[in-house]
């Protein structure tokens, strides 16, 4: 129906009146405006569908990001096992950590030989990854409390909810700078704390416990990577150990057999 050059969405019902013999006498019409209900229809229906394609974007955003972790954890996995040094896979899994992560930096410290001291090993930042050679000792006592409870933390609010604290400040020395958030993952070899990664960000913006869990996963990737480093200082000193054990045993034998001949000489020479 158009009245006024306007659309006008209606519904009609028409019905027919009979006489008392039941021939027809008239009719009886009604016309109904539904132009304002077909609009909330329309409304409703184009919701629907930016919602569907909202959730769509989201799914496709959720498999790409997951896509990425997998083949980041591929290549960690097959860094380590092709025998890349520590220094190569720790830089590589804090380079990836900030990336993945989205992360203002994210750092691997590892507890001394007393186990006291945090030191700071491998640090990305301001779009530089970096191995630490000098000993640069963190005595940050919150992330020290967090490293040695063998928990995982989204800081501050499992802090805050963990242990009860209303106030939770976090400097980091390395970028000069206060941390408003951060995810942090203690580094577990045989039950026991060696170390930690841990991710931060300098704006209020959270990170969530799929994020934390990534993290989780790199943490258990550098683990392996310094178990490895481990397992290989260890056999480099046996080898070591054989080889001279292998050099003292020829030299012991020619030595004997040198004083044998000498031995034997000194009987002739007496005969």
């Amino acid at each position: 129906m158009c009245i006024r050059d306007s659309l006008v969405h209606a519904r009609s019902t028409i019905a027919g009146v009979r006489d008392e013999d039941g021939s027809l006498s008239h009719y009886i019409a009604m016309v109904e405006d539904i132009t304002e209900q077909k609009r909330h229809q329309e409304e409703l229906l184009r919701e629907r569908e930016k919602t569907q394609e909202a959730r769509l974007r989201v799914q496709t955003e959720a498999r790409r990001v997951a896509e990425l972790w997998v083949n980041t954890l591929v290549e960690i996995s097959r860094r380590i096992v092709h025998m890349e040094s520590a220094d190569s896979v720790l830089t590589h899994i804090v380079d990836q950590g900030q990336k993945l992560l989205h992360a203002d930096s994210v750092s691997l410290g590892l507890f001394d030989e007393t186990g006291q001291h945090l030191e700071m090993k491998y640090q990305s930042a301001s779009g530089k990854t970096v191995a630490l050679h000098s000993r640069f000792t963190l005595d940050n006592a919150d992330l020290l409390r967090m490293l040695r409870s063998g928990r995982s933390y989204c800081f501050p609010d499992d802090a805050r909810q963990r242990e009860g604290l209303s106030e939770v400040t976090w400097y980091c020395p390395t970028v000069a700078r206060d941390i408003q958030t951060a995810a942090v993952v203690p580094l577990q070899f045989d039950g026991q704390v060696v170390g930690g990664i841990w991710a931060a960000r300098f704006s209020p913006l959270p990170f969530t416990h799929t994020q934390l869990f990534g993290l989780e996963n790199l943490a258990d990737q550098a683990v392996i990577a310094l178990q490895h480093a481990s397992m290989a200082a260890q056999l480099q000193s046996v080898a070591t150990l054989e080889e001279r054990s292998r050099i003292a045993r020829e030299m012991h034998d020619g030595l004997a057999q040198i004083l044998g001949y000498l031995g034997l000489q000194m009987q002739t020479i007496e005969a």
